[in-house]
């Protein structure tokens, strides 16, 4: 059985609550089957992607975009290039305002980064988000809009949204975001076998099962 980054991922995250016989296996065959059926797949770039250097440090740089609509729905991405740790808002409408209110809210949390990455469309290039970069000392590189695939790190992860939320059909919108945010955040990378959240902060966030497993220790 092919032996993929994604069942890599899932047997870190479930070997630190629990353990069966025959979990590798388990496993393996759930992502296979999982990709078997995914109906919605990214086009291949019709032009060469932007290669961007690795970033070491946590919110340093950041790639940003808008994903929509999604039934009627418009929502703002934030990846951060060095943790993978990532925001998703949603918003009334892609436009410059929207951009600067949510990034204004995002600084306030995090701080303000080095880089921020984006495509040089409207929204993003006009003459108030530059007003607002320079003022807060971050600098601004751009891909072409026209090839929003060169915009990797934001684009692979406005695709991840967007299949995500379509396959959660129970809530409202702000349950699906928050549910897949922490999926996403506690969910430990297949290369360095950490999370976002322990990329981001060095430590773990504690989740459902956590507390679950704490009760039957008792």
């Amino acid at each position: 059985m092919e032996i993929t980054p994604e069942s890599v991922a899932l047997k870190a995250a479930a070997r630190s609550y629990a353990w069966w016989p025959r979990i590798d296996t388990d496993i393996e065959l759930l992502v296979k089957n999982y990709k078997a059926c995914m109906e919605v797949q990214s086009a291949p770039a019709k032009t060469p992607t932007e290669q961007w250097k690795s970033s070491k440090k946590p919110w340093s740089r950041l790639h940003v975009d808008f994903a929509g609509p999604i039934e009627e729905q418009t929502f703002f991405i934030t990846v951060d290039a060095a943790t993978k740790w990532l925001e998703v808002k949603r918003v009334s409408s892609p436009s410059s305002a929207v951009v600067i209110r949510e990034l204004r809210q995002l600084f306030a949390t995090f701080g303000v980064p080095d880089t921020i990455v984006s495509d040089n469309g409207t929204v993003f290039a006009s003459t108030e988000i530059r007003d607002f970069y320079s003022k807060n000392g971050t600098k601004w590189l751009h891909t072409a809009a026209y090839n929003p695939q060169a915009n990797g790190q934001a684009e692979r992860m406005v695709q991840t949204t967007k299949r995500s939320l379509k396959r959660l059909t129970d809530g409202d919108w702000e349950v699906k975001i928050t549910r897949f945010l922490l999926k996403h955040h506690t969910m430990p990378s297949s290369s360095s076998g950490k999370s976002p959240a322990e990329e981001m902060f060095n430590r773990r966030l504690r989740t459902a099962l956590d507390k679950m497993r704490r009760r039957m220790k008792k």
